[in-house]
């Protein structure tokens, strides 16, 4: 079993971004992910964050299976953490949901039966095991 995990990518180093899947929109020198959100908060008139994150479950549900298993290749069976811009919550913790990288490791969580899911804050360093060293 894996511990999945997400990272914020703001401010990692160039050297590091081997180390991490990344599933956001191109930006900041990271290109598009397939995996990125399509919907964007405060467009289509203002969507909220909540909205664009049901928005994306139900995109990300309706996917063929290979687009999960072709995440879950990319990542490493689990062992690169996935990288977004928005992370700053703790799975399970009883935050709302933040980020839709948050919504893909549950769905792989689901589909490949890791045992436990951590997010790390923006503040997280990966090192080059992959492996995620928070700095408080």
């Amino acid at each position: 079993m894996n511990n999945l995990r997400c990272v914020n990518v703001r401010g990692m180093a160039k050297d590091k971004r081997a180390h991490v899947c990344y599933v956001g929109r191109g930006f900041a020198g990271w290109p598009q992910s397939p995996w990125g959100n399509p919907f964007i908060v405060g467009g289509y008139g203002g969507w909220s964050v909540e909205r664009c994150l049901k928005a994306f479950r139900n995109h990300a549900e309706s996917q063929p299976e290979s687009w999960l298993a072709n995440l879950w290749t990319a990542c490493e069976q689990g062992a690169k953490p996935l990288g977004c811009w928005c992370i700053d919550a703790k799975h399970g913790d009883g935050q709302e949901i933040v980020c839709h990288a948050q919504i893909l490791m549950e769905m792989l969580a689901e589909w490949y039966g890791c045992s436990s899911l951590c997010v790390q804050g923006e503040r997280c360093m990966v090192t080059e095991n992959g492996e995620c060293n928070a700095k408080s």
